[in-house]
């Protein structure tokens, strides 16, 4: 059975603890996933140091370079997407349908975060567009209030807003 560690700082760590809880599949309660870490609060106080220190030197990082690491990462989800759901699946004991739904999710995310590191107006024009393209109007709505508040001037959303509206 694997035994699987907290990823913390750019390294595998065992938890402080010494602990660990066995995760089982909830759709067949046979299969035992693995071994997983029972962290305690030393565990996730190291944790959110890391990530805070971690935030610090990424927020330095120019955002068309943060866009172009978060794209590669979308790429490798969208390469990896029906072996990531089966392994979702396999833990959550949700359909697969719903887990490659949950993934297209985070690959839309992956898009927002790369394409907001280079024009958050478009992006969020585009995405509005896509809502009413599908029926989506509260959804369109959402996307346009934040393109507004971003940009009252912005003709095109104003626009898109009223069609919406009327």
């Amino acid at each position: 059975m694997e035994r699987f560690k907290n990823y913390i700082n750019g390294e595998w760590v065992a938890p402080k603890s010494g602990k660990y809880f066995k995760n089982i599949n909830p759709a067949n309660i046979e299969d035992v996933i693995g071994e997983f870490p029972e962290s305690a609060q030393e565990d996730v106080n190291y944790a959110v140091a890391s990530a805070k220190e971690a935030f610090a030197e990424w927020k330095k990082v120019p955002a068309p370079k943060r866009g172009d690491i978060i794209r590669k990462v979308g790429d490798i989800f969208a390469r990896r997407k029906d072996e990531i759901a089966k392994i979702m699946t396999r833990e959550m004991g949700k359909p697969v349908f719903e887990t490659k739904g949950d993934l297209k999710g985070a690959l839309r995310v992956m898009e927002a975060g790369e394409t907001l590191g280079m024009d958050t107006v478009w992006y969020l024009q585009r995405m509005a567009s896509l809502a009413i393209k599908a029926k989506n109007v509260s959804r369109a709505i959402y996307l346009l209030r934040r393109v507004l508040a971003i940009d009252p001037q912005n003709r095109n959303a104003r626009d898109m807003l009223d069609a919406i509206l009327k």
